[in-house]
């Protein structure tokens, strides 16, 4: 068979593209039908086509490439929509060849211009989207595949034929694994044959779901999506098992799940006949007995990170065909040792001794992995001591029964228990990417169309942007210059219940490491996001990376990822409303209340910890005062400050503290519903602390007019000066 470079399937290809032109031109003559009877034409022209595509596709079954290029290339190209009932688009085939014949990249092309063509004529190619997904390489990039798994979620709510169903099935079972229970029940019914695929319009569901996932807000890509693509492929690549609707058997639904597992155990008999237990039991030599000994291939998966009891057990079943599945310690045994020895109360029997060691051999390893094992370990221990110093009250025998009746039970509780404990789904996306420490703040305020304005003030200690020798060398490696510029860009989205998560605001700043040399942090910097009258959560993210000597982004050096809770301001124009408080840095020179708003901005200071002698301000605004008789508004302003200071004796030894209260008052009255009130704090006499002192500051505002009060709180750390 001969080979074709890209270059001469593209010549082959060209050639190929006149004859079946005319064919489809001449049908139409040979039919004996009118010049101007296009019905007739047209479909023996269609039905010619699909003969091509048949016998394309019996081409590539047998295995003669070359027909099946000549006689699919034309059609992937020339046939937007060209769906053959049975055997699906002529892409799919074509790409089959391709792959068949050692050439993957060839048929990833194929496909992924398949599917491009799909998503444009707003039909779909389910079974080409899946075969991007299968054909990855585990060390190839999954863009194209990312592709794939996109379409297919497209096609959710759409008919699709009978093919595509059962690849859409798949998908949905994989789906119902890790999305909540709205979103994964359609699919489950999906997966199980209770739905069509045209039932289940969950697509749109899906993308906000895995938009919500996105462990990384500022990059284009969906790394959470990225994720879930490459571990379906893995799973089917490791642990494959076409009995389930999956795809997969258990192994593989949890590695879909979790991910990875960091660490990896097996449980054997070790291999000796007494099996190095603590007690040098002779074992029985009964043929029956000894044939009972094997154990089960299994795999125990360990995610520590989770919870002490998120581990699972996974035993290869008895067939050879069969799957890994989730079982108990018991179910390692063979059977005749999963069924408790009998009772003797006459003569002696010594099928004890085996089931006892067994098990010793089987908990002594797994309670490493749960206290339960090492209970049930210690109970065997504690009874083969008092037996053997002839103390025991009841046989041994008899001791076995009842511990694997209560085993069986303690099993129960332990699935269940990790059940409880273990999450449904996690991300290991950016497990590899470290943390930058930023110290946040955020405040809100109330615009005059009375929505709420959220800003967002953010700062980093200098010597945390600044890479790792490992980075470095990485940097350096990459062609890239370490010393130069970095990249800061940070990002905050709102998500809310009723719409998908939006990015809101975002900011790029070029960070030289010369213009940090010197300093212990940033200069404040700001978000500013749009105006919202949602409830929801808001997600902020930095990410910082090495700049090329080109200044085209380079290495990832941190990503930064906090969530916490929004709540819009009151927007009604009778209810009075105060922004959240602000902690603004008074310069030592110049003046002391900012001269716009952008330079507040700049003297929020974002950080918990403030040396004692830094001079500071409180900023805020109040909202919806009203106006007198004669035009005027009155409102007091109470500020009330209090410190707290380690007690002296033993109640200091105990970490007690007491706390000192100061307040102050004033009212003032002005000609607008709406001022800003800056002022300045007098922390002199905290000046020479000599230990730290958390202080908190409560504002108070009263409308004289109305009585109507509000008031916010703002916590800090007051640390000694450096001298």
């Amino acid at each position: 068979m001969p080979h074709f470079t890209s270059g001469e399937w593209r010549r082959n290809f060209h050639l190929s593209i006149l004859p079946l032109g005319l064919l489809l031109l001449s049908v139409a003559p040979a039919l004996g039908q009118p010049q101007d009877a296009t019905a007739a034409p047209e479909k023996a022209a269609l039905d010619s086509v699909m003969a091509t595509i048949e016998r394309g596709v019996q081409a590539v079954e047998h295995k003669q490439y070359d027909n099946a290029y000549a006689l699919l290339a034309p059609l992937t190209t020339n046939w937007d929509s060209l769906h053959h009932p049975t055997h699906g688009t002529p892409a799919r085939w074509l790409g089959r060849a391709f792959y068949e014949q050692g050439r993957p990249r060839q048929a990833r092309i194929v496909w992924a211009n398949e599917v491009r063509r799909a998503q444009n004529a707003s039909h779909t190619a389910v079974g080409v989207a899946d075969a991007l997904i299968r054909s990855m390489n585990e060390s190839s990039d999954p863009t194209l595949a990312v592709l794939g798994f996109d379409h297919i979620l497209d096609a959710f709510g759409l008919p699709v034929s009978e093919a595509e169903e059962e690849v859409l099935r798949r998908h949905a079972a994989q789906l119902a694994l890790i999305t909540p229970d709205a979103i994964a029940e359609p699919l489950s019914a999906l997966a199980k044959g209770h739905r069509s695929p045209s039932e289940v319009s969950v697509g749109p569901e899906l993308r906000q779901w895995f938009r919500r996932q996105d462990p990384i807000l500022a990059t284009e890509e969906n790394e959470r999506l990225r994720e879930h693509v490459v571990r379906i492929h893995t799973a089917h690549e490791r642990y494959g098992w076409d009995q389930r609707t999956s795809g997969l058997d258990d192994r593989g639904e949890i590695y879909v799940r979790l991910g990875p597992p960091p660490r990896t155990e097996s449980v054997t008999l070790q291999g000796t006949p007494d099996l190095d237990v603590r007690h040098s039991l002779t074992m029985p030599s009964k043929p029956d007995i000894n044939r009972g000994l094997l154990i089960s291939d299994n795999e125990v998966w360990v995610y520590s990170g989770l919870s002490p009891s998120t581990h699972f057990l996974f035993v290869k079943q008895r067939k050879p065909e069969d799957p890994y599945l989730i079982s108990r310690a018991q179910e390692l045994l063979d059977p005749s040792l999963q069924v408790p020895p009998p009772v003797k109360t006459r003569g002696r029997s010594d099928e004890w001794r085996t089931h006892m060691n067994v098990r010793l051999s089987i908990y002594g390893q797994l309670m490493r992995f749960d206290a339960e094992y090492a209970r049930r370990y210690n109970k065997y221990t504690t009874y083969l001591s008092k037996y053997e110093a002839g103390l025991a009250s009841f046989p041994p025998d008899l001791f076995v029964q009842q511990e694997m009746a209560y085993n069986e039970n303690a099993s129960d509780w332990l699935v269940e228990d990790r059940k409880e404990k273990t999450p449904k789904q996690q991300t290991q996306a950016q497990a590899d990417v470290p943390s930058l420490p930023v110290a946040v703040q955020t405040a809100r305020f109330l615009n005059e169309d009375g929505t709420t304005r959220t800003e967002i003030y953010w700062s980093a200690p200098t010597d945390s942007l600044v890479p790792s020798d490992d980075w470095i060398r990485t940097a350096l490696e990459r062609g890239q210059d370490p010393s130069g510029n970095y990249l800061l860009k940070t990002t905050g989205v709102l998500h809310t219940s009723s719409a998908p998560p939006t990015v809101k605001a975002r900011s790029t700043d070029t960070i030289s490491v010369g213009s940090i040399t010197g300093h212990d942090r940033l200069p404040t910097r700001s978000l500013v996001l749009d105006s919202t009258t949602s409830h929801g959560q808001l997600s902020l993210e930095w990410i910082q990376n090495i700049l090329t000597r080109q200044d085209s982004t380079g290495t990832l050096l941190h990503v930064t990822r906090k969530d916490e809770a929004t709540r819009a301001l009151p927007s009604t124009r009778s209810e009075l409303v105060m922004s959240d408080l602000r902690l603004l840095h008074v310069p030592a020179e110049g003046p002391a209340v900012p001269s716009s708003a952008a330079e507040a901005r700049r003297r929020v200071i974002p950080f918990d910890r403030i040396p004692a002698n830094q001079k500071i301000a409180i900023n805020f605004e109040l909202y919806n005062l009203i106006l007198g008789a004669d035009d005027r508004t009155r409102y007091t302003v109470e500020y009330s400050t209090e410190r707290r200071k380690g007690q002296g004796g033993l109640a200091g030894l105990l970490g007690r503290t007491e706390a000192e209260e100061t307040s102050t008052e004033s009212t003032i009255e002005g000609t607008k519903r709406r001022t800003t009130e800056y002022t300045v704090l007098d922390l002199s006499e905290m000046s020479s602390i000599s230990e730290p002192r958390p202080v908190t500051i409560t504002v108070r505002a009263t409308d004289e007019r109305t009585g109507q009060t509000v008031e916010r709180s703002l916590s800090f750390t007051l640390v000694p000066a450096e001298k």
